[in-house]
């Protein structure tokens, strides 16, 4: 496992789960309550996706790539 690796996917999943806090934050700022409905879930699925591919990720990253064996 590289140490660059890691760095960036941490990052990359701070920085995409940060984007999907700042969008459920943001629909307060909406009056109508279907777009703070649409944001909160689209934040809400940018947090669980970034965390999804986080996790596939470190799961992958001490296994060989295809054909290395």
């Amino acid at each position: 496992m590289k140490v660059q690796d890691t760095f960036r996917l941490t990052i990359t999943f701070a920085v995409l789960t940060a984007a999907g806090v700042g969008l459920a934050i943001a629909a307060h700022w909406f009056a109508e309550d279907v777009q703070q409905m649409a944001l909160v879930g689209m934040g809400s699925a940018l947090v669980a996706g970034s965390l999804a591919f986080y996790l596939n990720q470190m799961f992958n990253l001490n296994r060989p790539a295809k054909g290395e064996d």
